[in-house]
């Protein structure tokens, strides 16, 4: 049995955070991740939104490169190649990854690969493998309510994880929720020329955040021709896909 004084389940921005400063406080520390370090943000969220966004608007401004005298370019010769475009978010990833990995070596901390199951408050089985901890931290993360998409055929509903990864960029798409990277997905889809629109599980996108921004951002959805759909906690299949329930 491997003894720790403070075990973390879960390597996504809380999990590895917390292992590198408990390695650079001096305490033996082990990190659990079943899948890749950087967790959902880096590896299925907000890293790749970033990058397929920047891009989708360099696409967008060569469009324009007359605009900003750039002579020579066909606008109607542009096309956006998705793969190409997935492919640059890949190695963008996996070098973030491997910058995770090196911080979790240089501060000591050891990575366990596997699914974690607690025994209880102090012990936990990765694998094979049993470990002991004084000080247990659960990052575990979070994951998509399916229950809106219920009646909905899984051949049509995607998650971040199958968005970002292989595939060609959906011609039309619901998007369901209104945070940041829904958000991000729908200006990405639509700056492409995707028929895009919005189901709101509440009244307004973003409810965090400040009263003026949130309406501007409604707005600016209104004026690129995106339909927004408030509480909306039901979608139900039709002949086309997805309706609104």
């Amino acid at each position: 049995m491997q003894k720790y004084q403070c075990l973390i389940i879960g390597a996504g921005p809380g999990g590895y955070v917390a292992a590198i400063r408990a390695g650079q406080l001096g305490l033996k520390t082990a990190i659990v991740e079943r899948e890749h370090m950087g967790g959902m943000c880096l590896n299925w969220g907000c890293i790749p939104s970033k990058s397929m966004i920047e891009s989708a608007r360099l696409y967008e401004r060569l469009h324009k490169a007359a605009a900003w005298g750039i002579d020579g370019v066909d606008p109607a010769a542009l096309s956006f190649n998705w793969s190409k475009a997935l492919a640059r978010k890949d190695g963008i990833v996996t070098k973030l990854v491997k910058g995770v990995s090196f911080l979790m070596k240089k501060n000591g901390v050891d990575v366990l690969k596997g699914d974690a199951e607690l025994l209880d408050a102090h012990r936990v089985r990765v694998g094979e493998l049993e470990v002991q901890c004084d000080h247990l931290l659960l990052a575990t993360g979070s994951r998509p309510d399916p229950a809106p998409f219920g009646e909905i055929s899984s051949s049509i509903v995607q998650d971040m994880k199958q968005f970002f990864g292989e595939g060609d960029r959906p011609a039309s798409a619901l998007v369901y929720g209104g945070n940041i990277v829904a958000l991000e997905i729908t200006l990405l889809l639509k700056s492409l020329g995707s028929h895009v629109e919005v189901a709101l599980p509440g009244d307004t996108l973003l409810p965090g955040l400040d009263g003026a921004l949130r309406a501007w951002l409604m707005q600016r959805l209104k004026r690129l021709k995106v339909p927004v759909h408030t509480g909306v906690t039901r979608l139900l299949p039709c002949a086309t896909g997805v309706r609104v329930g």
